[in-house]
């Protein structure tokens, strides 16, 4: 089940203020396709389907026709913010919306990368020994190393490194990821 992040991409949307009508409502029949609407306690998030890249959507306080202003956090993550909510902007005004900022998107090998850490963790959980993780991840030839060369053999190293990063981004590390940010994601990239 899909669960809210309130990540640097998530745009909130929020009623104006009093008095305040001006502004476009925004018309949440007019979104389409929602790939997902979770009402929680503090408003109902939105996940919507786009070509150039998914659009998350916070109603703070939960779902209102009125709807017509949007809330940026001054914050670190400010510039993110804004790129998502000008994204929205285009698509609510009938262009494309454009890419996603490069930060949050993944190149081929850092999925190619990501791909592997996730098999290693779903390995290392299903109590699969560090042999057949590299075994079926790395190269079938660990399967042949002589246990006093598995010792210093760079498969195994490979390998304990990949189940160490998996790890440690499915402690938390994935939040950095998920918020774009570079220069705290690095840790997690293998070099």
């Amino acid at each position: 089940m899909w669960r809210p992040e309130l990540s640097p991409s998530t745009v909130m949307v929020a009623a104006g203020q009093t008095g305040f009508d001006a502004g476009y409502s925004i018309n949440f029949d007019g979104l389409s396709p929602v790939l997902m609407s979770v009402e929680t306690r503090d408003g109902r998030h939105v996940l919507l389907n786009d070509p150039t890249g998914r659009h998350r959507l916070w109603f703070v306080g939960g779902f209102r026709r009125q709807s017509r202003a949007f809330l940026i956090p001054f914050d670190g993550d400010f510039n993110a913010r804004l790129h998502s909510l000008q994204r929205l902007h285009r698509r609510l005004t009938g262009r494309p919306s454009g890419p996603l900022p490069s930060r949050l998107q993944l190149s081929a090998r850092q999925r190619a990368h990501f791909t592997l850490l996730v098999r290693a963790l779903d390995g290392e959980q299903e109590g699969a020994t560090r042999r057949e993780l590299a075994a079926i991840l790395l190269d079938e030839g660990a399967r042949d190393i002589p246990a006093i060369e598995w010792k210093n053999s760079p498969l195994r190293k490979r390998i304990n490194r990949a189940v160490a990063a998996a790890t440690a981004m499915m402690s938390g590390g994935y939040l950095t990821l998920l918020r774009g940010e570079p220069k705290r994601a690095e840790r997690f990239q293998r070099r």
